[in-house]
């Protein structure tokens, strides 16, 4: 075991999918850069700027198998509900029978905030049993740095912006149909 791996992970708040962070992305990174080897920082930052797609890592693999597992098992729900086809969806090695019932209980949620707020648990729970029996390794920090960015972004979604975006794009078509249909009128009534 790393001792710097263990005294980062020592130092950091729990986190719980749907609460707020006690920590920021900030205060995270300062404390892994003087904690973590230069190569597994760039790692953490990469993960924690929403930029992993531009690191390596046998842990991001895994990860992102599960991420496309998510995303097509939402993509099969939305379909269902639309009465169309999924579409081909993402490749991933294995099927996770866990996934696909997280994401369909996700999906019984009342509104989509509580959506997100399950399949966050859900995405909690899947790094969580891929940490089991190496809770201060290497792959526990990178899960750490997913979780937190997770659990940032939930504090993020404000219910009462998500309702006025909502009531703005709904004015904008309202306002858009409007036009359409006056300049259809004005044109029939010149011919």
């Amino acid at each position: 075991m790393n001792v710097g791996y263990y005294y980062l992970l020592a130092s950091m708040p729990l986190l719980t999918p749907g609460k707020t962070s006690p920590v920021t992305a900030e205060g995270f990174l300062a404390a892994a850069e003087t904690a973590l080897p230069a190569p597994l920082f760039r790692i953490v930052r990469a993960i924690m700027h929403e930029d992993e797609g531009h690191v390596a890592h046998p842990f991001l693999d895994t990860v992102l198998n599960f991420e496309a597992q998510i995303v097509n098992a939402q993509a099969q729900r939305r379909a269902e509900a639309r009465n169309t086809e999924p579409g081909a969806g993402l490749p991933y090695d294995h099927v996770d029978l866990s996934v696909v019932h997280g994401v369909n209980e996700a999906f019984q949620a009342e509104n989509p905030l509580l959506r997100e707020r399950e399949l966050a648990a859900l995405r909690f729970s899947l790094l969580d049993d891929l940490v089991v029996g190496r809770p201060y390794g290497e792959e526990a920090v990178l899960a750490y740095a997913l979780k937190l960015r997770l659990a940032l972004r939930l504090a993020g979604i404000d219910p009462e912006s998500g309702r006025e975006t909502f009531r703005d794009i709904a004015e904008r078509v309202a306002e858009r149909i409007w036009r359409k249909h006056d300049v259809s009128d004005h044109a029939r009534s010149e011919s």
